[in-house]
């Protein structure tokens, strides 16, 4: 199963941002707790604001115990010791001690084995959902939701066939779990 971290950063977040998300921060969490949680390796919450501890009293009872066992608030100034060690500093954006130069709202800055893979794509990176889908003859990454009246079902890229050892999807196969 191919693993994700994630960075939540909330520097500048208040009261009313949390409140706002609240809906958002409810559907994300079923979605990761019901479907997808053996897949997140490590969630790191970055800038908690002072009132975030009651905050998280109510939001971690939305997410399953595994999940929440993966989450861990950090300080700025802790922030480029832990990441490191999950994350390659190439790979870790500057703002957070890494050395990838890459800024929230930005095009992702994909790797030549990742731009090959995805193809014109990676040139032209679409904003909003997209969904993959697997297929005998590779998989590919279709554009999903709606524009205007109509669903978006464009596809964005073609992926070749991965031929993997058996039992091993990427990386060492040891999993997230």
């Amino acid at each position: 199963m191919p693993c994700s971290i994630f960075i939540i950063d909330l520097t500048g977040v208040g009261v009313r941002h949390f409140w706002n998300l609240r809906a958002h921060l409810q559907k994300a969490s079923t979605m990761a707790t019901s479907h997808y949680p053996e897949s997140v390796d490590k969630i790191f919450i970055l800038g908690a604001p002072s009132f975030f501890p009651v905050v998280w009293g109510y939001i971690n009872k939305w997410f399953e115990p595994n999940l929440t066992s993966k989450i861990s608030v950090l300080a700025h100034a802790e922030a480029k010791a832990v990441l490191s060690q999950h994350i390659d500093l190439a790979d870790l954006p500057a703002s957070y001690g890494g050395t990838l130069p890459w800024e929230y709202g930005t095009n992702p800055n994909l790797d030549d084995e990742a731009r090959e893979m995805v193809g014109s794509f990676a040139d032209n990176w679409i904003e909003g959902p997209t969904r993959y889908v697997s297929k005998e003859d590779g998989d590919e990454i279709h554009a999903a939701g709606t524009e205007g009246n109509g669903l978006r079902r464009t596809v964005l890229a073609k992926l070749p066939v991965r031929r993997e050892e058996p039992g091993v999807l990427f990386g060492d196969g040891e999993g997230c779990v």
